[in-house]
């Protein structure tokens, strides 16, 4: 059975056990995917979730967030589709509210968006950049949602955004993404 509530803040919350299992996933889902990217920043919200892993109110440091997630045998990612970005982790079910309240919760909504690691993890982006653009399965994702809705639809526009886009972005757009986004009412935190 799955148990779903929306709080009075607006957040979705959906769980449910399967009892011979020891572990938990949880998934912290935003309603800010890529085709909700301002028109002179595509490639924004991916953009914004690969910075999320690059320090945080409370892991200043990608090694001191992997450090902690690792120690426990834990497991951290996310990605970004045109219509999501999602934070999830497979966790021991007894870590599984250290991982919501102090991991997950912490990248999601306190991110630092550092000008020093934005510029390091812009040649991380323009590097993933040119490897999807040598997989072919990518490739025709992003041709048939261009053929599908046209270059100028923000669902026709490839997740990553084009290089000068991705050139351009900077530690504020950033932030000002995380404040605009990161709203209850456009969350969902999913739990087994």
């Amino acid at each position: 059975m799955i148990n779903k509530t929306t709080l009075r803040c607006g957040l979705t919350v959906a769980s449910t056990r399967v009892n011979h299992l020891k572990t938990a996933t949880i998934g912290v889902w935003l309603d800010c995917g890529s085709s909700r990217d301002p028109e002179k920043l595509p490639g924004l919200a991916h953009f914004a979730e690969h910075m999320c892993f690059r320090g945080s109110a409370a892991w200043p440091t990608s090694t001191s967030l992997e450090e902690a997630v690792e120690a426990r045998g834990a497991q951290l990612h996310a990605f970004t589709s045109r219509d999501h970005v999602c934070f999830y982790a497979r966790c021991l079910g007894k870590d599984s509210g250290w991982m919501l309240g102090n991991v997950l919760a912490d990248v999601t909504m306190r991110p630092l968006m550092a000008k020093q690691t934005v510029e390091a993890e812009r040649d991380t982006v323009l590097r993933e950049m040119e490897e999807v653009s040598s997989i072919p399965y990518e490739v025709v994702m992003d041709n048939l949602h261009e053929a599908a809705y046209g270059e100028r639809s923000p669902m026709g526009r490839t997740i990553l955004g084009p290089k000068q886009a991705i050139m351009s972005i900077q530690s504020e757009d950033l932030l000002k993404h995380i404040k605009d986004t990161r709203l209850p009412k456009r969350m969902a935190i999913v739990a087994v």
